[in-house]
């Protein structure tokens, strides 16, 4: 008898109270019974009612338009979801009611459980903190400049205030490096014109690199705080995938993203591309200021409009070869 049906009375006079209770008794079946006064009248499955009692009364303002009501009055009415009784309750007629409501109080009972079961469960995903991801973005923000080093692998010289960086480290060092723990690296502040003198014969390149790749790899599923699963973005731009490994999976994201606004669980489920990745790749997006946040706004000058038009016949053919015609 785990689940009950809920009868909540209102404005009863004592005896009217027991009456019900006595009914409600009688009534109790094997796979669901009645239960008189359990919790919020919003959540009752039959409302019982004296509706010339100003407890009564209030209650019928706090019901919801859906709730079957037994309405005990000196002039019963009949109306939707609605059974008028003659004061006082007699016994055997509500029993009698009440036999002809199990049937469909039961079936939309079901029914509830039923849908709520069949509704797909939303997904949730860790927070992503304390990852050399996070230390990156912090010190792009705020124009920091660092120097990262760690046993045996090349040091990594980041310029926030100019969004670039310096290292020997190729891509496989790098993403060794993504893989250690916080506490297996090392890190200096550093003062912004000592970028030039540490950064003398090696490498300089774009921040967005090393930012991409770290979102990529550091990420594994959590999303950067906060920021939704839920919330509607674009792509303002095609992702330069050539800087760093190729995922087959980004590109249908792309596609997607240039052509129309998604939320991520959207993007997920349009794609079949698994959540964790999902995640991933916005991550990354969004560290190298491609992600742009649907405001409601959808009015574009006539050139962003030609542009977008120009993008989207490209992104076209390219989804039409993934096989996502049918999101296009």
């Amino acid at each position: 008898m785990s689940d009950k049906l809920k009868l909540y009375s209102a404005g009863l006079t004592e005896q009217d109270n027991m009456v019900v209770s006595t009914a409600a008794k009688l009534l109790s079946y094997d796979d669901v019974g009645f239960v008189v006064n359990d919790g919020e009248i919003s959540k009752a499955h039959l409302l019982i009612i004296d509706e010339d009692s100003q407890s009564g009364k209030q209650a019928l303002r706090q019901s919801r338009a859906g709730q079957v009501k037994l309405l005990v009055s000196s002039n019963p009415k009949m109306a939707k979801n609605t059974i008028g009784l003659q004061r006082p309750i007699d016994l055997s007629t509500l029993k009698s009611v009440l036999k002809k409501l199990y049937a469909k109080l039961h079936a939309q009972l079901s029914t509830q459980k039923i849908t709520a079961s069949a509704q797909p469960k939303t997904q949730a995903v860790l927070e992503l903190k304390d990852s050399l991801f996070n230390i990156l973005i912090e010190t792009k923000l705020k124009k920091r400049v660092l120097h990262i080093t760690c046993d045996e692998l090349p040091d990594i010289f980041i310029d926030g205030c100019n969004q670039c960086l310096a290292t020997t480290a190729n891509e496989t060092e790098l993403e060794k490096i993504f893989s250690l723990a916080l506490d297996q690296i090392t890190f200096y502040k550093l003062k912004p014109k000592s970028f030039a003198v540490h950064s003398n014969e090696m490498n300089v390149q774009s921040l967005h690199n090393i930012l991409w790749l770290a979102g990529i790899r550091c990420s594994k599923g959590r999303l950067l705080p906060g920021h939704s699963l839920d919330k509607p973005f674009r792509l303002k731009a095609w992702p330069n995938f050539t800087r760093s490994s190729f995922i087959a999976e980004h590109l249908k994201l792309a596609a997607i993203l240039a052509k129309q606004p998604m939320s991520m669980h959207q993007l997920a489920e349009a794609t079949g591309v698994k959540m964790a990745e999902v995640v991933n790749f916005y991550n990354a997006a969004l560290a190298v200021d491609l992600i742009i946040h649907e405001q409601g706004n959808n009015n574009l000058s006539g050139n962003s409009r030609s542009r977008s038009l120009e993008q989207q016949s490209l992104f076209s053919r390219i989804a039409k070869r993934l096989s996502l015609k049918g999101i296009f």
